[in-house]
Formats: C-alpha cells, structure tokens, sequence
C-alpha cells in the first residue's frame, strides 16, 4: 500500500466532521456543477474533486498533482480523469479555454512558482469561467498551525522521493490584488473565520 497517500487521507477519516464542513462550504460557494467541465489543480489524492462528482454526476472532472502515488488512489474514488502534471504546467497538457471551473484547495503555496501556475489556470479557463480557491491568509489569526502541518508535508514529500518546497503565502490584499493584475475580475473573497482560511472566487472576463 503506498504509504504517503494512506497518511495523506487517514485525516480524513480522522476529522471526519471538519471534512464535512469543508466540504459544505464549497459546494455553496461552487453551486451546482453538473454539465460543466471542473478541474482541481494540486488536487492531491482528489479528496474535493471526487466529492463533487459524486455530487454532481453529470460534470466532467478532471484533477492534477505532481504525485502519481495521489492521483493513482484519488482515480479509485469517482469517475474523475487524473492527469501528472503541475499547475505551472497545464496549458502543455490541455487546450486554452477548455475548462469552466478551475478548483484549488490549500494548494496554491505549495507551488514552486505561484503566479506562473496563475497564469496557466487563466491560460485553461474559458472566458467567464471562474477560479475557486481556499487559501490561507498568512495575516490571519490561526495561521501558526501551517508551520506545524509543513512538516508533515515535509514528511510525505520524503515518502514519495518528491523534492519539497516550503510553502509560501499570500495575505488577502497580496492575493487579490495578484490575481486582478493576472487578468481575473469579479474577485472575491470571504474569509471562513476559523483556522486562517479564505475562499476565494474570480473570473475570466469575456472578451470585449
């Protein structure tokens, strides 16, 4: 049994009722996803992409990571197409435009070069297609806590011979004002008030 992505999903067995909530969250900030085209970048073991197509069955789910050994067991939970590649990386592996949601779940500081994967998630959205992000807000109370979940990152990185990177991240303002340069509008972001995290929602403007 590949032991990373066992200890990698064991707290979502663990914290079975937080997952719960989180994934409560989502669903109201995405709504309904059927007969659209989703894809969660840095989706690890597809813990949230799997959970939407389960709820929503007739979206076309598609999730990446830099871990085979992740994707291999996130592709058992749902019907979802898993694709190794890094978010710095999608528009080698996809069309422009393809994509009507992009999805990010406490991925986007694990990212070697954040603005260029930014850049790619812009690059694979349709226009009018919506980036959904949860973030941590470095400025936050509770923000401490990620020091302590790096090194367990650290860890599993380690398992899986993956060279790791610490983490960096964004404050609220930073992150808004990156993504308007970037090219999204209708940014927003609404802070959960637990634990230093954000969703954040933005949009690839139609053209003019």
């Amino acid at each position: 049994m590949p032991l990373a992505a066992w200890i990698y999903d064991l707290g979502e067995r663990i914290f079975r009722g937080k997952i719960s909530q989180e994934r409560a969250e989502l669903l109201a900030f995405l709504g309904n996803t059927n007969h659209k085209k989703l894809l969660e970048a840095g989706a690890g073991t597809c813990r949230f992409s799997a959970f939407l197509k389960r709820c929503f069955p007739y979206t076309e789910v598609y999730a990446t990571d830099i871990s085979r050994e992740y994707l291999a067991r996130g592709a058992k939970k749902a019907d979802i197409e898993t694709v190794l590649c890094p978010t710095e990386e999608l528009i080698q592996r996809f069309p422009s435009s393809v994509f009507d949601i992009v999805l990010m779940v406490d991925a986007l500081h694990h990212h070697a070069d954040r603005i260029r994967a930014l850049l790619n998630v812009f690059a694979v959205l349709k226009p009018g297609g919506m980036l959904v992000m949860r973030e941590v807000d470095r400025d936050a109370p509770g923000f401490l806590k990620y020091k302590l979940i790096d090194k367990i990152d650290l860890l599993l990185s380690a398992l899986q011979g993956l060279k790791y990177r610490a983490p960096e991240y964004f404050n609220t303002s930073e992150l808004q004002t990156l993504l308007r340069l970037i090219g999204f509008c209708h940014v927003e972001v609404k802070p959960l008030g637990r634990d230093a995290l954000i969703l954040c929602k933005a949009v690839k403007p139609l053209p003019s």
